[in-house]
């Protein structure tokens, strides 16, 4: 199967609420697919999915975010939402969107 079949495709959404390690998810998934050398760190503010200077500042995500990577001949969509009650509009969206 070709890479760029869409029968090679996935989309995985990763919600759940605020702490529950979704950001911290999607760091480990990168850097086990190889698509990022090392860890980011939320406490250092310093995670692929969060890099809005706010989302750094409060150590949460504020916004939707999207990531992509290569794991089993597959090609994996990754979105990470915010866990907050006020930001759960994009966890729908999210979910909309991945279907």
């Amino acid at each position: 199967m070709s890479r760029s079949s869409p029968c090679a495709i996935r989309n995985l959404v990763l919600v759940g609420h605020a702490g529950s390690g979704k950001t911290s998810l999607a760091e480990a998934l990168l850097v086990a697919a190889g698509a990022l050398a090392a860890r980011g760190s939320i406490d250092k503010g310093s995670t692929v999915c969060d890099h809005d200077p706010l989302a750094r500042e409060l150590g949460h995500s504020v916004q939707t975010a999207l990531v992509n990577f290569e794991w089993g001949g597959r090609h994996l969509y990754l979105v990470d939402t915010p866990g907050l009650p006020d930001f759960a509009g994009q966890s729908i969206a999210a979910l909309a969107a991945a279907d």
